[in-house]
């Protein structure tokens, strides 16, 4: 019994993988309810480090308004931390005949905060966030192919993050007469961001 109990750490040890990852992609929010105006969309960088072979820690920065010039003087900017597990893995995957092989496919959940840093130019007179500050929350969900499993785990991943942050009480006030009544009322901006990218590392 005890040379069972070795031989799995042993096993769990020599195939869990650890060490420096790294993520180049594209962000694009695909549902923006309470700021219809903006349009987030650019290339996504994140650097971490994997621990146990399925947990990874990263910070992250997106340049969200790389395709809206309606910003304030420098765009607008998301650099934040999160942390991300596979809930599910399969790395031992047939190939399927006359198509590239995929050696291993994961589901991921993460979760994370940032900071957003600038304002989204809505009209003439309207910036969103007044400051060119917000925290903001995320949670999400994905899938991960890889096409290689050593030495790095190297692939492909596609994402959605489900995102939320307090509003400042002073953006979007109605500020004149013929004001709707209970307009503005809503506390939280929230959005809904796709990403795509590739994944490599160890």
């Amino acid at each position: 019994m005890k040379r069972l109990i070795i031989g799995a750490l042993v096993f769990s040890a020599g195939t869990a993988f650890a060490g420096p990852t790294a993520r180049l992609g594209i962000t694009y929010g695909v549902a923006e309810p309470t700021l219809p105006e903006a349009h987030e969309i650019g290339p996504i960088v994140g650097l971490g480090y994997r621990f146990f072979g399925s947990v990874v820690a990263e910070i992250d920065y997106a340049y969200l308004s790389f395709l809206d010039p309606d910003t304030s003087s420098g765009g607008v900017h998301r650099i934040g931390g999160l942390v991300r597990a596979d809930l599910w893995r399969d790395a031992n995957r047939p190939c399927i005949p006359h198509i590239a092989c995929t050696r291993a496919m994961s589901f991921y959940a993460e979760a994370g905060i940032a900071e957003r840093l600038g304002s989204w130019q809505l009209d003439a007179h309207t910036i969103a966030p007044l400051s060119g500050k917000q925290t903001e929350g995320h949670v999400g969900f994905g899938l991960e192919i890889d096409n290689e499993l050593s030495p790095n785990r190297n692939g492909w991943q596609i994402g959605v993050r489900l995102v939320g942050a307090p509003r400042d009480q002073m953006d979007f006030v109605c500020r004149g007469t013929g004001c709707p009544a209970g307009s503005n009322s809503t506390a939280m901006d929230r959005s809904v961001l796709v990403d795509v990218g590739w994944v490599f590392g160890s």
